[in-house]
């Protein structure tokens, strides 16, 4: 594959916000090598204690790496779907910043808390996801679990719900999670289910009739999948010439490929 296909593209720079970034937020941004015009979400998720030396002491910092690994594959969607540079930066935004308000708000939720090693684990029950997550609006909504209007989805919703879809953690040989890679969405869709039986369960008989809400999203993933494809395929085509990705279902495939040419092959650019 030609590198130079998925170089960021020569695009005019939006304005830097004002607000002063901390040097915690600077040197976070350098070392993960966030682009200049995205600094303010990194102190925006330094500031919500799920990125940085706090977070890491609280047991939060998992949820920043989960919004940059997630921001890394929408800077991908964004060039496979042709937004252009207003749409890009926005989508962008959307994504590095989707799980900034995940702390604080289910420790508004919390049912229960324990305190282990000295880190505060939080559990929420059931009513988090149903009131919480799925008051969320525009690209935003699709973080939550209802995804009944799926067929309605905008090209930035069916990007980020797949985005989501296939950024998780990896489980260790002791049981254990980790920080999140990027994965393929039966996978994460998957552990998922696993790690969330009971909240699967309850969404799902309140809006799915019953079918637990990971399966539904299970059901419904290669329908994203497909037409994210599609777009992909009919902007650029020069990527589809050699017959490699021939096929709805080898989208993740050729994000993959070009992760791995973006990240993997690029010694300057740490890994999680």
């Amino acid at each position: 594959m030609d590198e130079t296909l998925i170089r960021p593209s020569v695009r005019r720079r939006f304005e830097v916000s004002t607000i002063p970034v901390c040097e915690e937020a600077l040197q976070l941004a350098q070392e993960y090598q966030i682009p200049e015009d995205y600094y303010g979400e990194i102190q925006g998720l330094v500031e919500s204690g799920v990125l940085g030396d706090e977070a890491k002491k609280a047991g939060w910092h998992n949820v920043g790496i989960h919004c940059i690994q997630s921001f890394r594959q929408a800077q991908l969607q964004s060039y496979l779907q042709g937004f252009d540079p207003q749409r890009e930066h926005v989508f962008n935004s959307v994504v590095l910043t989707h799980d900034a308000p995940l702390r604080l708000a289910k420790e508004g939720y919390a049912r229960k808390a324990s305190c282990t090693d000295g880190i505060t684990r939080v559990a929420v029950g059931c009513n988090y996801y149903l009131e919480n997550e799925m008051k969320y609006k525009g690209i935003m909504k699709v973080t939550g679990m209802d995804w009944r209007d799926v067929e309605t989805y905008t090209d930035e919703q069916l990007a980020l719900r797949y985005i989501d879809s296939t950024t998780g953690p990896v489980r260790s040989r002791d049981g254990l999670y980790g920080y999140d890679v990027m994965q393929h969405w039966t996978e994460r869709v998957a552990g998922l289910q696993e790690r969330k039986p009971d909240i699967s369960l309850k969404v799902g008989n309140d809006l799915y009739q019953g079918t637990p809400a990971f399966g539904f999203l299970w059901q419904i993933m290669p329908y994203i999948e497909s037409r994210l494809y599609s777009q992909a395929r009919e902007r650029h085509s020069e990527l589809f010439d050699d017959g490699e990705y021939d096929d709805f279902t080898q989208y993740f495939h050729l994000l993959q490929d070009l992760y791995a040419i973006r990240y993997m092959d690029n010694p300057d650019v740490p890994l999680m």
